[in-house]
């Protein structure tokens, strides 16, 4: 074999080296950009379907709480109470100054008996200072199926439900005729038909429990375990606090309306006088 035999088989393995390397470059950028394209069409059909899964829930649930989120969910119940101004619920972040605070138990016959006796003058009354309701479940011994426990959660997730008839359920369901232990989701349902709720509205009233049951039993706990109550009751002879409830606070005041000291007066007026009190001293 010639010099020029040799150069001549060495250049062409050098030719079908380049070839083979060439080809494997081509096919690995192929694959990758091949894989980077499914990469983007699988990105694509992901974003594509979230977006559809979204606005599919916000469709289906237009007219149902969205229980996901507290803050969104809660438009007139916050922390358990909620607030009546010139005889209305108003919202939560309505700003309304100070408030009559209002602490009952559905289950208290004393509680039971001041909200029957005042239901026709709760307009008057919050349109001289807004009430701010808190149900409590005292006597619930933590069962939410004691009518305590379960009475103040229905009365909450109707405020949140339908809030212009509220307050005509509080006097259906507060009431000597109607607190009894282990009332049934329908003995509720037929009250809440009865002052002007729907059948189709009731599934979202029972939607709400959950959440409006655990602010009352949250509220009750702290209350009971912080003293905020004790601290404004009057004192008995023994220098200890008579707590009881019904307790209404004015305001900022330091002390509870003691209805004890009302005399002559009906509940309404002692009420009356003492914002007024509370308002001349402020």
């Amino acid at each position: 074999m010639n010099k020029n035999d040799k150069i001549k088989i060495t250049l062409s393995l050098a030719i079908f080296i380049a070839i083979v390397i060439n080809t494997f470059f081509m096919f690995q950028i192929s694959n990758l950009l091949q894989n980077g394209n499914v990469g983007k069409k699988q990105n694509t059909i992901e974003d594509t379907s979230s977006n559809t899964n979204t606005n599919d829930t916000s469709s289906s649930n237009e007219n149902e709480p969205d229980l996901s989120s507290e803050k969104n969910t809660l438009n007139y119940v916050s922390n358990g109470t909620f607030i009546v101004k010139d005889g209305k619920i108003v919202e939560k972040d309505e700003s309304v100054g100070e408030t009559l605070a209002w602490y009952f138990d559905p289950m208290c016959p004393a509680c039971v008996n001041l909200e029957s006796s005042l239901s026709e003058d709760i307009p008057e009354i919050s349109s001289k200072m807004p009430i701010q309701y808190y149900p409590m479940d005292f006597f619930s011994n933590n069962d939410k199926n004691n009518f305590s426990h379960k009475a103040g959660a229905m009365l909450l997730s109707v405020v949140e439900t339908r809030p212009d008839i509220a307050l005509k359920f509080m006097t259906a369901v507060i009431s000597p005729d109607f607190q009894q232990e282990n009332r049934t989701n329908d003995e509720f349902k037929s009250k809440f038909i009865e002052v002007g709720g729907k059948e189709e509205e009731w599934n979202t009233v029972l939607s709400y429990l959950d959440i409006t049951g655990e602010q009352i039993s949250n509220s009750t706990m702290t209350v009971n375990a912080n003293g905020e109550l004790d601290s404004k009751a009057p004192k008995k002879e023994d220098g200890s606090q008579s707590m009881y409830i019904p307790f209404l606070v004015i305001g900022n005041s330091d002390k509870n309306i003691n209805f004890s000291e009302s005399g002559d007066s009906t509940a309404k007026d002692f009420i009356l006088s003492s914002i007024d009190k509370i308002g001349r001293a402020v």
